[in-house]
């Protein structure tokens, strides 16, 4: 600043090219973040599926005495007996898939506005006993 007058044509650029530098390193960083956080958002509900199917395994055990041999729609089934597994995880929905080694695929089909374009995991398989 000179004489109280204000600032000058190259102060103000300097100014104008800092912010830009400080724009180019922070925005990505910013858009990282965020790719990290859904991830993480589409991980606990990853957590929560596999969680509601063990439960159900373990109530389909506990109330028939049986293993079951199957995922029939959103359940657990022996060809005789169910037992529901919920879909629902707050703002996401998971669907399960048994595959004939035994292993379920759990997998988030939906969720906020932003999961229509999430590029990361939505799918995790857990080898049933």
């Amino acid at each position: 600043m000179r004489n109280g007058r204000g600032f000058t044509l190259v102060e103000v650029i300097a100014v104008l090219v800092l912010l830009a530098v400080l724009a180019a390193v922070a925005v990505p960083r910013f858009v990282s973040l965020q790719e990290e956080s859904r991830q993480g958002t589409v991980n606990v509900a990853l957590a929560a599926g596999i969680s509601n199917l063990l439960l159900a395994h373990a109530r389909f055990l506990q109330q028939y005495g049986a293993t079951p041999t199957a995922i029939t729609g959103e359940a657990w089934s022996d060809g005789v007996h169910t037992q529901a597994i919920e879909t629902d995880l707050g703002d996401f929905t998971a669907s399960y898939a048994l595959a004939p080694d035994n292993t379920v695929t759990v997998t988030i089909v939906a969720g906020p506005s932003w999961f229509a374009a999430f590029g990361g995991t939505t799918a995790k398989s857990v080898q049933m006993p």
